[in-house]
C-alpha cells in the first residue's frame, strides 16, 4: 500500500455516474462551472488497458450558485466513438492506443486502428466562439454542450484561404493545450502533419483558432 493512501485510486475503476445532485452550501461566496475530463474506467470485457492514458474519459462537472447556496455534482462517461463503439461490442473496439491491450485485440480490430473514430478527447476542454471543445493530442476536437455534457461530434475545420492545405501531408498530431495569443483571448494551436505516401518529411504548422471551425495560419515549419 502506498504512503500517499489514495493516489493509486486515480489507476483505478471508477464506474459510478451521477446525474446531477445538489448539496445545500449555505455562506457559498462564488458561483461558476468547473469541469475536469480524466479518466474513469481501464479494462472492458476482459481486456485491460496496459496505459493509462488509453482508458475511457469521463466528466466530472462541478457547479456553484452562491445565489442558491447549492453545489450541484455530476459525472458521466463520455459518450465519444471510441466509447460507445467499445460499449456495443462489449470488450475495448477498435481505436489508436499507446499500447496494446492484455491480452490483444484480434488483429482485424487493430487494423481499423486509422478508421475507427480516435475520440477519447478527455485531455482538456476550452471554448471557442461560444462553442465548448474537448481536446486531446490528436488532430479531432469534439464538440459537447456544457450544460447536458452531451457530444455532439466531431468538429472539422473549414477549407479557407486563411489555412491553405498542403497536397499530400496528412494531420497526424494536434495540440490538446492551446494558449491565449498575446493581447486576446483567440487560442493559438498547433498541428502536425506528416507527408504521404512517403512519411519522409513533417510540417508544423501554428495556426489562431479564430471560430469553432476557422483557424488563421501564423506559421509552417518543415521538421525532417
Amino acid at each position: 500500500m502506498a504512503a500517499d493512501a489514495g493516489y493509486e485510486l486515480l489507476l483505478a475503476n471508477s464506474l459510478e455516474t451521477v446525474r446531477r445532485e445538489c448539496f445545500a452550501a449555505p455562506g457559498l461566496t462564488h458561483s461558476g462551472v468547473w469541469l475536469i475530463p480524466a479518466v474513469g474506467r481501464f479494462d472492458m470485457g476482459g481486456r485491460d488497458f496496459t496505459c493509462a492514458l488509453d482508458a475511457f474519459g469521463k466528466w466530472h462537472k462541478f457547479e456553484l450558485d452562491s445565489d442558491r447556496g447549492a453545489i450541484c455534482f455530476t459525472a458521466e462517461f463520455m459518450q465519444t466513438g471510441f466509447f460507445n463503439e467499445s460499449t456495443k461490442a462489449g470488450t475495448v473496439g477498435a481505436g489508436m492506443l499507446f499500447s496494446e491491450t492484455i491480452p490483444p485485440r484480434p488483429l482485424a480490430v487493430r487494423l481499423r486502428a486509422m478508421t475507427a473514430p480516435n475520440d477519447n478527447a478527455f485531455v482538456n476542454t476550452i471554448s471557442v466562439g461560444g462553442q465548448h471543445v474537448a481536446l486531446t493530442d490528436s488532430p479531432d476536437r469534439l464538440a459537447f454542450s456544457l450544460s447536458s455534457l452531451a457530444v455532439r461530434g466531431k468538429l472539422r475545420f473549414d477549407s479557407s484561404a486563411r489555412y491553405p492545405r498542403r497536397a499530400l501531408y496528412l494531420e497526424t498530431l494536434g495540440s490538446a493545450h492551446p494558449v491565449p495569443r498575446p493581447g486576446s483571448q483567440t487560442p493559438l494551436g498547433l498541428s502536425i502533419a506528416v507527408r504521404t505516401p512517403f512519411m519522409d518529411q513533417s510540417e508544423v504548422s501554428v495556426y489562431a483558432w479564430s471560430g469553432p471551425t476557422t483557424r488563421e495560419l501564423l506559421a509552417r515549419l518543415p521538421v525532417k
